[in-house]
This record gives C-alpha cells, sequence and structure tokens, in this order.
C-alpha cells in the first residue's frame, strides 16, 4: 500500500476536522466558564488562597504529628552524635548492666 492514496488523504482530513471541532469547543468552555475579568476572578481566587491554607494547615498538623511521635528523630546534627556518650558494644551471651541510680 503506498503513502499517499486517496484513503489516507481523506483519513488525514477526517482528523484534522475532528481536532478542529476539539478546539472549538475548548474554546467555548474557556470562554463560559474562566472569567474574562479581574473583578469576576475575585471569587476564584480567594476560594483558592484558602484551599492552599487549608492545605498547609493540614500538612503542619501532620508533620507535628510525626514529630511529637518521634518519628523525626533521626533529623540530628552531627555535633549533637559526636557530644552523645558511647556505649561499648554488648557481645552475645552477656548480661547488660542495670542502669545506675540516682
Amino acid at each position: 500500500m503506498k503513502l499517499g492514496t486517496a484513503a489516507d488523504e481523506s483519513a488525514r482530513k477526517t482528523i484534522e476536522s475532528q481536532v478542529y471541532q476539539i478546539d472549538n469547543q475548548v474554546d467555548v468552555l474557556l470562554q463560559t466558564v474562566v472569567p474574562q475579568t479581574a473583578e469576576a476572578a475575585k471569587p476564584f481566587a480567594w476560594v483558592a488562597f484558602i484551599d492552599i491554607l487549608v492545605f498547609f494547615g493540614v500538612l503542619l498538623v501532620g508533620f507535628a504529628y510525626l514529630w511529637k511521635r518521634g518519628d523525626l528523630v533521626w533529623v540530628r546534627s552531627t555535633l549533637a552524635e559526636e557530644m552523645a556518650p558511647r556505649e561499648a558494644p554488648v557481645s552475645r551471651g552477656e548480661q547488660v548492666p542495670a542502669p545506675a541510680a540516682s
């Protein structure tokens, strides 16, 4: 089958026609849904702003919960690790000494 036959040309024209129709429908939808003036867009801007605040509020509550639970303990400075007292490793069969009472 050769390229550029009448069937290929017909298929190309059909696809172009469908793309043109979809493009026109998108244009009509955008003109009816999207506000055309700054004054008309203000309510949408406030809704978006409140949505963003709610999102960050939930994010911060989750972060605080993880912090309180101790899941973020791995985030430490290297200075704190250097200053922490080191314990000798315990070999198998050896008893771990009880902490001294103060």
